[in-house]
């Protein structure tokens, strides 16, 4: 039985002493058959324990149902220990609505120097970024932490700075349409294309490896496995409206793709590089998944120049991967080579039409993902009856559906019985009021 009051949880198990104690309790939804702990690394080098702290899978994989509201989507268990890892030590126990700004380096001074990963959706994403948002919600923005998955970002790359599309323009590429199945206004297919202003449609995928990320309706075995009503869109970010490298290192242009809408601190390289009123250049800001722009990730030093932290003081740690990564940001000074990110965490400019690793981001909703997060199902248990008295946790190996984390926080949770004493054969009543 559950019963909500005064937004406590009450979980209620009946325990049945004949020869046997039998355990049985009603809860939350679901039995997770995938939860990960495991550390994938930004490479074999950096990610280990002692670089990172882990959050295990956070959502039921094998139950949630988004068209299903009595069907929750996060594991609460998770879910928590993942908020745990957001409070600074004065926030102990503050509500999700109430946790303050925070960018990964704060986020690294509370999680004693290391960068918080998390599973989501059988992938590793790193957490770049918490703030609130001007409506109240409160987004966590996550970073795929490795990726071996390589694509071109567009399937051309020519210096043609008058095409209506060009090479570097981020909406109208192959890597947002096709590798991140956007499937939006299509993308460019060939140079001659650029210069006609023709688009190859592109349909999204349900059976694409993002569809969760990007599509409202992904359909499997009867269940609805969309994730995008718990995805914020860079529309409703207003720091995605205005960014600009220029922010961070005034030598640099004003690039293409970095705002959706007029960027900080204009100055372009020349007139061409302004690509603000080519036909679809903003469409990026609905999307649900999305790459990184260099302002937002910044970069390692090098030899020829010292390095920035962006707008989310990444580690150069979660910079890092095996191979070149993408980003979003076009170059400041052509119209057809793009930024990455080397394995080493610092900076380059390379030709579009290559293929580099494919590490996209998204805003998760945690104000919608809380009022989603549940418990496991709780089972029947067995204790067999040995004349002696007996509580819920008298067991060598506790069952599944119990969480120490949890049940066993005295803080958090009070136990009570029906009887002073579970001895004699009858049905007992345990609550567990969290």
């Amino acid at each position: 039985m559950v019963r909500n009051n005064n937004r406590q949880r009450y979980w209620t198990a009946l325990l049945s002493l004949c020869i046997c104690i039998c355990i049985g309790a009603i809860g939350f939804v679901g039995v997770f058959g995938r939860n990960s702990e495991a550390v994938y690394a930004f490479n074999s080098s950096n990610m280990t324990d002692a670089n990172t702290v882990s959050v295990g899978e956070l959502l039921w994989t094998d139950t949630y149902d988004a068209n299903d509201d009595s069907a929750k989507v996060f594991n609460k268990i998770q879910f928590d220990q993942f908020i745990d890892k957001l409070r600074s030590g004065s926030e102990q126990y503050t509500a999700v609505a109430n946790l303050s700004n925070k960018n990964a380096g704060d986020l690294r001074a509370i999680n004693d120097g290391k960068d918080i990963v998390v599973t989501i959706d059988g992938r590793q994403w790193t957490v770049t970024d918490l703030r609130k948002l001007a409506d109240g919600r409160v987004i966590a923005t996550m970073w795929l932490a490795t990726s071996t998955e390589l694509s071109k970002w567009n399937l051309w790359c020519t210096n043609v700075p008058t095409a209506t599309y060009v090479a570097n323009m981020y909406s109208s590429s192959y890597m947002r349409n096709v590798t991140l199945n956007s499937g939006d206004c299509g993308y460019v297919a060939t140079e001659a294309d650029a210069k006609n202003a023709v688009l190859t449609p592109h349909t999204q995928s349900a059976t694409h490896p993002y569809a969760p990320f990007t599509m409202d309706t992904v359909m499997s075995d009867g269940r609805n496995l969309s994730l995008t009503d718990y995805i914020v869109q860079p529309k409703d970010v207003a720091y995605q409206e205005t960014e600009t490298m220029r922010t961070y290192n005034s030598a640099w242009h004003t690039a293409p793709n970095e705002a959706w809408g007029t960027p900080d601190l204009v100055k372009y390289y020349n007139t061409s590089l302004n690509y603000s009123a080519k036909p679809h250049y903003n469409d990026w800001a609905e999307d649900y998944l999305w790459l990184p722009s260099l302002a937002e990730l910044g970069y390692a030093s090098e030899s020829s120049s010292s390095g920035i932290t962006g707008v989310w003081n990444v580690s150069d740690n979660q910079r890092s991967n095996g191979t070149n990564s993408w980003t979003r940001t076009g170059a400041d000074n052509d119209v057809y080579r793009v930024s990455t990110l080397e394995p080493s965490g610092a900076r380059n400019h390379l030709n579009a039409n290559t293929s580099y690793a494919v590490r996209p981001a998204f805003h998760l909703d945690l104000t919608a993902a809380e009022q989603a997060a549940g418990l496991d199902l709780p089972t029947d248990e067995t204790i067999t009856y040995d004349g002696a008295g007996h509580k819920l946790t008298d067991r060598e190996k506790m069952p599944t559906w119990y969480s120490e984390a949890i049940y066993g926080d005295a803080t958090r949770v009070s136990v009570e019985y029906s009887a002073d004493s579970v001895i004699d054969a009858g049905t007992y009543e345990v609550t567990l009021k969290l």
